[in-house]
């Protein structure tokens, strides 16, 4: 990662299309930070320490995991290399 990230930089348009990435990426790093949070306040079953008791927390998990995908569509974004890819596929279609 760290020599991508370096590799990505020297390019001439590159510190822009790495924080485009992290900002892409943003929602997977709040999803496995929420999900940690409700696996800890879970219930026992799931291994948590019961603060939160069985449907609740699986609610809660079910609407902050829906916020991370919302986080994720609204921050989507086509890259060159998506075009790239949306081109091949339709060649191969």
């Amino acid at each position: 990662m760290i020599f991508y990230i370096y590799y990505e930089f020297r390019q001439p348009a590159g510190k822009q299309k790495v924080f485009q990435s992290f900002k892409g990426a943003r929602w997977l790093v709040f999803e496995l930070l929420w999900l940690t949070i409700m696996s800890l306040i879970g219930s026992q079953q799931f291994g948590g320490n019961d603060w939160l008791p069985y449907p609740t927390d699986f609610g809660m998990v079910l609407v902050g995991s829906l916020g991370c995908y919302l986080l994720g569509v609204h921050d989507a974004y086509a890259s060159d290399e998506t075009e790239y890819g949306h081109s091949l596929n339709e060649k191969i279609k």
